[in-house]
């Protein structure tokens, strides 16, 4: 009797080793759930001159709205993109073969921020003045904001992830842990 009750005590601690090593793997693996933030530069044409900044917060785990703070300075105006953002839908694009992609997909893909020198897009009316993401002249995301500007300009673009790595919070359990005596 007494060596049953042993192997039932085994059999339970098996159990919860592999219950435990299924968590671990599961949460190693497991995908970010952190947005990333993301800063642009705006460029003169095809130059490396910069005629403006922005940046972006995106989070791809968010089931709506995964832009947030998303703007962009040109000629010292601040335009808000992120309701644009968050309400264009995916589309197709010649920068990406064709097909259908994203917002996020479009930014972040280096032969859309090229686009010839003209992947944006600034200028000003009598009282405003208008900011745009250009695909083959066809604005994608826009918006107006008022102020004072300069005359028109374009130009391509580049996205920097500037998100810090993750932690990493789970480790893999040093080779010695894996195998515990549960003998007793």
């Amino acid at each position: 009797m007494p060596s049953q009750i042993r192997f039932k005590e085994i059999k339970v601690k098996m159990k919860l080793s592999f219950l435990l090593a299924a968590l671990m793997f599961t949460a190693a693996f497991a995908q970010r759930a952190f947005a990333d933030t993301y800063d642009i530069t705006l460029l003169a044409g095809t130059s490396t001159a910069v005629y403006g900044y922005g940046s972006f917060t995106y989070n791809p785990a968010a089931t709506t709205d995964p832009f947030s703070n998303f703007t962009v300075t040109w000629d010292s105006i601040v335009f808000n993109l992120t309701s644009g953002a968050n309400s264009t839908p995916d589309q197709m694009y010649g920068c990406d073969y064709g097909v259908s992609i994203s917002v996020f997909t479009f930014l972040t893909n280096a032969g859309c921020q090229e686009n010839q020198g003209e992947a944006w897009g600034a200028g000003v009316g009598s009282d405003e003045a208008t900011f745009y993401f250009d695909e083959n002249g066809i604005p994608l995301l826009y918006t107006n904001s008022t102020g004072p500007g300069l005359l028109g300009e374009d130009g391509e673009f580049t996205v920097t992830d500037i998100t810090p790595p993750e932690p990493r919070h789970l480790n893999p359990p040093p080779s010695c842990c894996l195998a515990q005596d549960f003998s007793g």
